[in-house]
């Protein structure tokens, strides 16, 4: 998403984050909040570290205003600062380029290129978006309205130039040949040269200051500059001809009566189909307006191709232009090609007429479904060359896709090559959805090992002990430390890693994109599958898959993870040595710790012997009250009263000794 050219644009601090950045593309999970109304496969940006959820890591813009607002950058940045798989090099240096940013009186002390960051997310959006950048052609547009005064002026100028090179005298002109020979040579250039070279000889007329000598080189071989850019295009297509496949296959599929109508399913299975473009094939009967490259894929009618090319009627050929176009150009055929189409059987145009009154079923799932069919059978929204336009196969179309496999190993009773070392084995396909399965075919178990470890804030209660088995990716799990899930419980698995695993698989840039596509097909036959399952299906299957990870361990008996293992018990000896290292560098502070300990044991034990002494003290206070008055000591309070007579009450000594005091 940023490259090396966008430094000039943007403050680093900014440049830092959006490199922490990768495109995605909107899945099902992320259709929440300001999301909601976002089709499945919109275009946006994702962290790299840690994939993260809508909102937070994970963001869908909907035109380039809202990217470009601070509030979005803002969003972004605060997440890669706190993102706890982010590595802690790259949160540190944001954090010492925030503070290096801001001057003590509270300015920035460096300012990015004026009017940068509007060209820099013009950029960034075309690049989410997939469409190609034309800042040259605007500012050429731009220049060509605002600036017609000056273009005038230059004209005038060029005029008067040249009436003074014809007035000159030969002795004149020698003594001005350093002030006005280069201007008309370079003015009397343009009407010698072809039409075709004008463009080449604006771009020398507009770089400055060139010699003599280099200006001779460029002007004379303008006929090999074409040659040169025709290869370099030549190349070009090439390596964009490499990418794409040629075949001719239907749209037809084995969930279309699930998602389609009943005429939408008749016509996907006999009317049409799909093909690229080969160099034998004309485009006779396509009457649009943009002219199709050589590897592009149309959907044609079936029974028009078999006629010779000059007898195809118009119409019965339609390009589209991205992929969620192709149903609406096989809606143009059943509305204007095949009421009309003389190639047609009389049988065929009846089955068609008599299932012409159903439509859709549902129009924002079938809609989808168009989409996510056609992608698992090859086709994706590129171009088969990089100025084109229009759709291409990115695999065989002939070849089965991962999610046909799956039908196939039903219908055939055949196994995948799984036996009882492997998690997902083939008496699971009844207790989950074929998503679950499929999804659950591209991670293997692998061992916790000391690269696992993680930092930051909590990062104790996270980390597990070397050798934890758990899920690894098995496209990138060999590549880095991403794509590695360690659960600690059954519930833990099914309620958090299998959408971790799901949204890893969905981004994972070394997953191949026909298991994506398959993935995103299934998802609808997932929906119907729910209903036939139990309530508790995904408990039962994850516990499962929990059981042959962590009880049966017939994986890591059979030598699945002998690399892990090795890591493992690596990391382990690794761990012992440093604690060796630990013990002897703390041998020489014993002796301290020693006295410090003894000198805390007599502290507490003249603690110890003060607390009992009071606790003595107290207890002697306290039976001394609880005891009669005649049997205990005399105190000071209890001596008058005693030496009162036993027959007088203690009313009658305290009047007394009342009026006793009264009468002295």
């Amino acid at each position: 998403l940023v490259l090396p050219e966008d430094m000039s644009l943007i403050s680093d601090y900014l440049y830092l984050t959006l490199e922490q950045m990768q495109p995605c593309n909107l899945m099902e999970a992320d259709r929440v909040g300001c999301y909601k109304g976002r089709e499945v496969g919109f275009p946006g940006l994702a962290c790299k570290h840690c994939v993260g959820q809508a909102g937070c890591g994970r963001y869908f813009p909907a035109s380039e205003a809202s990217l470009s607002q601070t509030t979005t950058s803002q969003t972004i940045m605060n997440h890669v600062r706190n993102c706890r798989r982010c590595p802690i090099e790259i949160r540190e240096n944001l954090e010492l380029m925030k503070r290096a940013r801001m001057g003590p009186d509270g300015k920035r002390t460096e300012k990015p290129k004026h009017g940068g960051r509007k060209v820099f997310f013009h950029r960034l959006w075309c690049r989410i978006q997939r469409i190609p950048i034309v800042e040259e052609q605007q500012k050429d547009e731009d220049s060509k309205k605002k600036t017609p005064r000056k273009k005038k002026a230059e004209e005038a100028l060029m005029k008067k130039a040249r009436q003074r090179q014809v007035e000159v005298d030969p002795t004149e002109s020698s003594l001005s040949d350093t002030q006005e020979q280069p201007e008309p040579k370079a003015k009397e250039m343009p009407p010698k040269q072809n039409p075709t070279d004008s463009e080449a000889a604006a771009e020398t007329e507009s770089e400055p200051e060139e010699s003599s000598d280099d200006e001779a080189a460029a002007n004379v071989p303008l006929s090999a500059k074409s040659s040169s850019t025709k290869k370099s295009g030549a190349k070009k297509s090439k390596k964009s001809a490499d990418t794409w496949h040629e075949g001719c296959v239907r749209l037809t599929k084995s969930d279309d009566p699930h998602w389609l109508s009943e005429l939408h399913c008749y016509v996907r299975t006999e009317l049409i189909e799909v093909f690229s473009l080969a160099k034998s094939e004309t485009l006779d009967g396509y009457s649009g307006r943009k002219e199709p490259s050589i590897g592009q894929v149309g959907v044609r009618c079936v029974f028009c191709k078999r006629v010779a090319p000059d007898q195809r009627p118009n119409g019965c050929i339609l390009f589209p232009d991205t992929v969620s176009a192709l149903h609406s150009k096989v809606s143009d055929l059943m509305r204007l090609h095949f009421p009309s189409c003389p190639e047609m059987p009389a049988s065929v145009k009846e089955s068609f007429k008599s299932l012409k009154g159903s439509g859709d079923k549902a129009d924002g799932e079938s809609q989808q479904y168009w989409v996510d069919a056609a992608t698992d059978i090859g086709i994706a929204d590129i171009p088969p060359e990089a100025s084109g336009w229009g759709i291409t196969f990115r695999r065989d179309p002939m070849q089965p896709s991962p999610a046909d496999e799956l039908d196939q190993e039903k219908v055939k009773n055949g196994k995948h090559g799984s036996d009882a070392t492997a998690l997902v084995r083939e008496d699971d396909r009844g207790m989950c959805t074929d998503q679950i399965l499929l999804m659950m075919r591209q991670v293997k178990p692998c061992l916790f090992k000391r690269t696992d470890r993680r930092g930051g804030p909590g990062a104790r209660g996270r980390d597990r002990a070397i050798g934890f088995p758990g899920l690894a990716c098995r496209h990138c799990a060999n590549r880095n430390s991403f794509g590695r899930y360690f659960p600690v419980s059954a519930k833990n698995l099914t309620d958090n890693t299998a959408t971790s695993i799901q949204s890893h698989i969905a981004s994972c840039s070394r997953c191949p994109d026909s298991i994506k596509d398959s993935l995103a097909y299934l998802q609808h036959r997932s929906i119907l599958q729910k209903n036939e399952l139990s309530g508790i299906w995904k408990k039962t299957f994850f516990k499962r898959v929990w059981d042959r990870l962590h009880h049966e361990r017939a994986w890591a008996k059979e030598g699945e993870g002998d690399q892990d293992y090795a890591t493992a018990s690596s990391s382990e000896e690794e761990e012992e040595e440093s604690d060796q290292e630990a013990q002897q560098e703390g041998e020489e502070l014993d002796s301290d710790e020693e006295a410090l300990a003894s000198m805390a044991g007599l502290i507490k034990a003249a603690a110890a012997w003060l607390a009992e002494q009071d606790d003595k003290s107290k207890d002697s206070v306290f039976r001394t009250q609880r005891s009669g008055r005649g049997r205990g000591l005399l105190g000071k309070r209890s001596a008058p009263i005693s030496s009162a007579s036993p027959k007088t009450s203690r009313g009658r000594g305290l009047t007394s000794s009342k009026k006793s005091k009264i009468e002295t």
